[in-house]
């Protein structure tokens, strides 16, 4: 359980440092630390990810790094992804679900590595003036990042934050505060979905777990907000990065094993 709590640490830093990544952790932490059964392990993440999310994204309003705007139109898309998601997953085997894990963490490193390290214009602390919102963009992303929640128990933060800067023109900090609340939003989405599928799951829902790493999880996150200013995103972004290739490329083996029933 000492490896599982520090995991959940990892997972709420990383998460309020990056807005993004430390949700992809949650999963494989439940099935291989905890030993919670595949899907159990993707229903149990979505609601702990849910409140680290939620968490960060409230202590994130005072500060206004939140675009409520922009979160409203992301969720428009999102929202029914997530459903569509957790309709899917509550039908797939949970080896699957993982293997499709495995296949976002190596997309999600491989986006992360070919960050440029050169500072971006909407890093400077202000919203790209004149900016107007891409539905083309919107849409897709918003869709997209809301089935994997579903399927996979990912918060896709990886792909708001970027889809944030670009398609609403925000700087960093409050691309990161907005995806948060739309991490949130789709867990709850996802979650709900998998309790009215009755049937989905291995085993009844560890709700002590859940609570565990959700209060743990939270008090690393703040922790992660505290330090964004102190620790170099891009540095942490690139190791994290190589970390994600490791574990994805064992999980995609396992679990890929797994389903071939050796």
């Amino acid at each position: 359980m000492v490896f599982a709590i520090i995991g959940a640490v990892v997972v709420g830093v990383t998460l309020g440092l990056l807005g993004s990544g430390g949700s992809i952790l949650t999963v494989p932490v439940l099935v291989y630390l905890v030993h919670r059964p595949d899907k159990n392990a993707i229903v149990e993440s979505l609601a702990i990810v849910g409140v680290i999310a939620l968490s960060g994204a409230l202590t994130r309003v005072k500060k206004r790094e939140i675009d409520f705007g922009a979160a409203g139109l992301f969720a428009l898309a999102s929202i029914p992804g997530a459903w569509i998601g957790g309709e899917i997953g509550s039908r797939i085997p949970g080896a699957l679900q993982l293997v499709i894990l495995a296949a976002t963490m190596l997309v999600s490193a491989a986006l992360m590595l070919r960050g440029k390290s050169k500072k971006r214009p909407a890093d400077d602390g202000k919203d790209a003036p004149g900016k107007r919102r891409h539905p083309l963009i919107v849409i897709p992303v918003g869709l997209g990042v809301g089935m994997l929640t579903g399927t996979a128990g990912v918060g896709g933060g990886f792909l708001f934050v970027p889809a944030l800067t670009v398609a609403a023109g925000l700087d960093i900090r409050r691309a990161i505060g907005t995806s948060l609340l739309l991490i949130s939003i789709n867990c709850a989405t996802s979650f709900y979905k998998y309790l009215a599928h009755r049937g989905a799951l291995e085993e009844p829902i560890d709700w002590m777990t859940i609570a565990i790493f959700g209060v743990v999880g939270v008090a690393g996150a703040l922790v992660g907000q505290r330090l964004g200013s102190r620790i170099s995103r891009e540095m942490l972004r690139k190791i994290f990065a190589v970390f994600l290739v490791v574990l994805g490329v064992y999980m995609l083996w396992r679990e890929t094993m797994s389903l071939m029933g050796r």
